[in-house]
């Protein structure tokens, strides 16, 4: 744990929402993400022009299904997940691993719950949302998009590309990602 302990001692000291959001752009380098992730990629409808793309993250299982459907497969992992969780956060040195994990699937609940279908963010029409990081922050005012953005890159982006779960023009489109960003406590 030594070659991490200087990252988790910078996320332990993490109380606010606004202390969350400017540590965020130091450990995305790391590899460390929560919530969304982004990346440069060439735009779908103009494939001349890199844009940067944005998504949700923040869940650990690889499908929002394996977190809502009732049935014994998908129980089986999320037991088996937990499990892992708990582990992970003792060999952290966390206190009360157990709890913390039950915590921490409760929030990748939470957020798989306002996230779409496989089949529906597969859809590229309904997948394209191009915006301003104004027109972001507008979307999710609480998290501070924009000045993140504006702290992780040489140049901020003019417009870039938001996945599903996070874009107004979605017909499912619910002020849900605010609000699940709002009640996670940091």
């Amino acid at each position: 744990m030594a070659p991490i302990n200087p990252i988790l001692k910078q996320i332990r000291g993490v109380k606010t929402h606004k202390q969350f959001e400017a540590l965020l752009p130091k450990l995305a380098p790391n590899g460390v993400g929560a919530l969304f992730g982004g990346y440069v990629a060439q735009d779908d409808k103009n494939p001349d022009v890199y844009i940067f793309q944005i998504g949700q993250g923040g869940t650990g299982l690889p499908d929002r299904d394996m977190y809502l459907l009732d049935n014994p497969k998908f129980e089986e992992i999320r037991t088996a997940y937990k499990g892992f969780l708990a582990k992970m956060l003792a060999h952290a040195g966390e206190k009360n691993a157990e709890a913390r994990a039950s915590a921490i699937f409760n929030a990748e609940k939470k957020i798989a719950e306002i996230q779409w279908t496989r089949e529906d963010s597969s859809d590229a029409t309904k997948a394209y949302n191009k915006m301003t990081t104004a027109q972001l922050d507008q979307l999710a005012p609480q998290i501070g998009m924009s000045a993140m953005l504006k702290r992780s890159a040489r140049k901020s982006p003019k417009s870039l590309l938001v996945s599903p779960a996070q874009s107004p023009e979605q017909p499912k489109f619910s002020p849900k990602p605010t609000l699940v960003c709002s009640r996670i406590r940091c």
